[in-house]
């Protein structure tokens, strides 16, 4: 049901004052919590300026890799510049990489050490200087460049062990080389869903719940509604496992739901909502953007990866 026009005040001025708390969090250096008020009212980017103006690199890129997951090759570019501009070309490097712009980090590294070199007195010295790192940059390229190869090699054999449903070893070998989004996929693809909540716990905690959401959606469509209910139940949305046996005229199951799950012990459950929109729909709240973010990573790893 639309929100009435106070209604939309209130909640606008009740998101105003999440966000001004959260500010005065950050501005007191407890950036978690300020995450986490921030994140509540779908103030995603906020969160990712403030871990960027705090120099917390690496917690832009979690938030990024969960929420913006295509701009993240653009994120990783845009820190590349700014560490190096700073000076510290060690981790710019590391972002270039990242971004799949290693050779820039090179050829600036080559310019660098000219520049240095030439304010150098001795020609002989300065040239072999800028010889041997020339060198260095061209043997560096070249190893990233064999382990690229080498990583890609695996992940085409461990297709070709999943197309023949050896996915054991296949998950081997993709996490050998880092690609767990991939073994998690692979693992969607062939319905074993046990397999992607394990590795979703594992390397990817902070999706479990958004994998649980997804994955009992995913089993509704498909008519499986007692599994869709425990992927509900785990994703703490036991409302919509109610809402989804109401839809589907199964009240008993519906109530039985809602007993087992209501925390107030006031009969609350009698007023969970129906209708097949509050079930399914996706809102721009901040408990289910990250929902988005995580199909979003999904689909571009499924669509990335080399064909064997």
């Amino acid at each position: 049901m639309p929100h009435t026009g106070d209604e939309k005040e209130v909640a606008e001025a009740k998101a105003a004052a999440t966000i001004q708390q959260a500010q005065q969090l950050a501005a007191a250096c407890d950036f978690a919590q300020a995450e986490q008020l921030f994140l509540q009212v779908g103030e995603i980017d906020a969160a990712i300026s403030m871990y960027k103006k705090c120099h917390d690199f690496s917690a832009v890129i979690r938030l990024v890799s969960q929420y913006r997951i295509k701009w993240l090759l653009e994120t990783h570019l845009a820190l590349a510049r700014q560490l190096e501009s700073e000076g510290d070309n060690a981790l710019a490097e590391h972002h270039y990489s990242e971004a799949h712009k290693l050779e820039v980090a090179i050829s600036r590294r080559r310019s660098q050490i000219m520049t240095e070199a030439n304010q150098g007195t001795n020609s002989n010295s300065t040239e072999g200087k800028v010889a041997k790192t020339g060198q260095t940059a061209d043997f560096k390229a070249a190893d990233i460049e064999a382990e690229r190869e080498k990583k890609l090699a695996c992940i085409r054999q461990a297709q070709q062990l999943a197309a023949a449903s050896d996915f054991a070893k296949a998950e081997a070998l993709l996490l050998q080389v880092g690609e767990i989004d991939n073994a998690i996929m692979m693992y969607k693809k062939c319905h074993d869903f046990s397999a992607v909540i394990r590795l979703v716990s594992q390397y990817r905690t902070p999706w479990l719940l958004q994998t649980h959401l997804a994955l009992a959606r995913q089993l509704e469509s498909e008519g499986d509604l007692a599994l869709a209910e425990h992927h509900y139940v785990e994703a703490k949305e036991w409302r919509k496992a109610v809402t989804m046996y109401r839809n589907n005229k199964l009240e008993t199951e519906a109530n039985r739901v809602a007993k087992a799950h209501d925390e107030q012990g006031t009969n609350s459950y009698l007023t969970v909502p129906g209708g097949k929109a509050a079930s399914l729909r996706k809102t721009s709240f901040a408990s289910e953007m990250d929902y988005e973010g995580l199909l979003d990573l999904y689909s571009l790893v499924e669509n990335s990866t080399p064909k064997p």
